[in-house]
């Protein structure tokens, strides 16, 4: 049985990855809108998203950039610690034993 304080460890780990996450989103949105520029430690993946950003219109025309970055802002604005840990409260979580999920998601639609 796993203690409970690494279940605790760990989801709080979890958390403040999503949390890095929504704060990436968030500087790469600025950093395409060109309204700051940030100090970036992801600078070689701001580039690979840029690039992606740039490239996904042509293969569907239903994704344009302004769509694009709009779902990023949201998606920056949903993973923060606050709005995370308010969607976890309800649940007992050192009651749950961890498992192996997969997702299997459509392609069609972005993030």
């Amino acid at each position: 049985m796993v203690p409970f304080t690494n279940i605790m460890t760990q989801h709080n780990r979890n958390i403040q990855a999503f949390v890095k996450l929504g704060e990436f989103l968030n500087q790469f949105c600025d950093f395409i809108t060109k309204q700051e520029v940030p100090e970036i430690s992801n600078d070689n993946w701001f580039g690979k998203f840029q690039d992606v950003v740039g490239k996904v219109h042509h293969y569907n025309g239903w994704f344009t950039e302004e769509n694009i970055i709009y779902s990023f802002r949201q998606w920056a604005a949903i993973l923060s610690k606050a709005h995370l840990e308010a969607w976890l409260s309800p649940y007992e979580l050192q009651k749950n034993i961890p498992k192996t999920t997969a997702l299997i998601m459509a392609g069609n639609i972005p993030l």
